[in-house]
C-alpha cells in the first residue's frame, strides 16, 4: 500500500483552515497523544521479517526462512508517496504515540469494554472491563468510516465529544470552547 498523500485544496481560505485546525488540535491538547510525527532512527523504515519481536511460534530470526528486508523510503519498485529520510530520521505523520491510555471515566463509563483482555481470564481484573486503548492513529482518518476504537462514532467531532474521558478529559472539555476553529 502507498503511504497516504496528504491533499490540499488550491483554494487559499482552505489552505488557511487546514493551519488553523492544525493549531487547534494542539491548542486544546490532543498532540499530546496524537504526536503530529514519530522519528525513527537507525535505519527503523527498513522493514524486516523475520524480525527480533516475533513471539515465539513465529518466524525467527536466524532460521531456515531467508530474511525479507524492504525499505519502505525507496522509491523504485515502491507505490508513491514515500517517506523522506532526513539527517538519518524519517518522520511518520501517524498522529499517535502508540501507548495505551485510559480514556474512561471507571466502571460506568460506556466506551469501557466489559471485559479485560489483557489480564487473566477469571481474574477479578479480567472481570473489571479494559478502558486502557492504544492511541488511534490519525494519518489517513478523512479516509475512514467510523471512529473511536470500537467504531461505533460516525464523526470525529462525536468520537472526540463521547469517546475521549479518563486521560483525554482536559482535551475533550476544552475542545467545545475553540471548535469554532475547526471546520467540519
Amino acid at each position: 500500500m502507498a503511504v497516504p498523500g496528504r491533499m490540499i485544496n488550491d483554494d487559499p481560505a482552505i489552505q488557511a483552515a487546514v493551519i488553523n485546525g492544525e493549531q487547534k488540535f494542539g491548542q486544546v491538547g490532543c498532540t499530546g497523544c496524537h504526536i503530529p510525527s514519530l522519528p525513527l532512527t537507525s535505519n527503523g523504515w527498513i522493514f524486516n521479517e523475520p524480525n527480533p519481536y516475533n513471539p515465539a511460534g513465529n518466524l525467527q530470526t536466524g532460521g531456515t526462512v531467508p530474511s525479507l528486508n524492504v525499505d519502505l523510503t525507496s522509491v523504485d519498485g515502491l507505490p508513491r508517496p514515500r517517506l523522506k529520510v532526513e539527517k538519518g530520521i524519517v518522520n511518520v505523520p501517524a498522529y499517535t504515540d502508540i501507548k495505551l491510555h485510559d480514556i474512561t471515566d471507571g466502571p460506568g463509563d460506556p466506551n469501557r469494554e466489559v471485559l479485560n483482555q489483557n489480564a487473566p481470564a477469571g481474574s477479578a481484573a479480567f472481570f473489571a472491563g479494559n478502558g486502557k486503548f492504544i492511541t488511534r492513529k490519525l494519518w489517513g482518518v478523512a479516509n475512514q468510516h467510523t471512529f473511536g476504537h470500537h467504531g461505533q462514532f460516525t464523526t470525529m467531532r462525536e468520537a472526540v465529544l463521547t469517546g475521549h474521558n479518563g486521560e483525554a478529559k482536559a482535551s475533550r472539555t476544552a475542545f467545545p470552547g475553540i471548535r469554532s476553529g475547526f471546520h467540519y
